[in-house]
């Protein structure tokens, strides 16, 4: 496959008007989006450095009909898709964060750059609640939180409210990575949850005893696309 063949068959599947997305296709798309805007010439300010050097180190040049199937996919996720069913069912569901973020950021880009369409409305922030079984040190990992998703869409970058951790002062705990587990309960959908922060095994345990119901929500400055419906 080519450089950008990964990318174009991403965005080919969320540009199908007979196709239902899944949440984790429209991240997909989300992402692939985001990287023909930064080869088009249009990086968004906070596009991650790893995607950055490579966006530098290719310089492809990206086909308009790329940058026009990069604006249908965001249409398509926009308007019927299981991302934008689980915005209507969540707390936020009358809250859109700032256009300048998501697909809206993503398809001005495209536009700016050539890709034509409309811009999309602006994206919304999202949430989720976890409730946690365990939590144990993982190598190379640290103290993980064991859990299942009760409502919401959970996904990388997003914060919790501030948590009692040990004797200092409460503290936010930021998703450093989401990843399916086999839970000791035979659970089959569980999640382990990594934490950039990296908390103690004791402060955690204190902090999320089994049964505990945690929330995870958008910070108002990030656009996370790795996500786990």
């Amino acid at each position: 496959m080519g450089d950008l063949d990964l990318v174009q068959v991403t965005l080919a599947a969320a540009a199908d008007p007979e196709a239902y997305l899944e949440a984790p296709t429209c991240c997909m798309a989300l992402a692939a989006a985001e990287v023909v805007a930064a080869l088009a010439g249009q990086p968004a300010p906070d596009l991650p450095e790893e995607i950055r050097t490579w966006v530098g180190e290719h310089r492809l040049r990206v086909p308009p009909e790329l940058r026009t199937l990069s604006v249908k996919a965001l249409d398509q996720v926009a308007a019927d898709s299981e991302l934008k069913e689980l915005w209507a069912e969540s707390e936020e569901r009358g809250a859109w964060v700032d256009p300048a973020s998501g697909a809206a950021r993503a398809s001005r880009h495209l536009t700016r750059a050539g890709g034509g369409g409309r811009e999309l409305g602006p994206w919304r922030r999202m949430s989720a609640d976890i409730e946690v079984r365990n939590v144990f040190n993982m190598r190379g990992r640290g103290a993980v939180a064991i859990g299942y998703l009760r409502e919401g869409m959970v996904r990388v970058g997003q914060r919790t409210r501030p948590l009692a951790l040990g004797a200092g002062p409460h503290r936010v705990l930021t998703l450093a990575a989401v990843e399916p587990v086999h839970a000791p309960d035979g659970g089959a959908d569980a999640l382990g949850l990594v934490f950039r922060e990296r908390p103690s095994l004791a402060d955690l345990r204190l902090a999320l005893a089994p049964g505990t119901v945690i929330r995870f929500e958008d910070d108002a400055g990030t656009d996370a696309v790795t996500a786990v419906p």
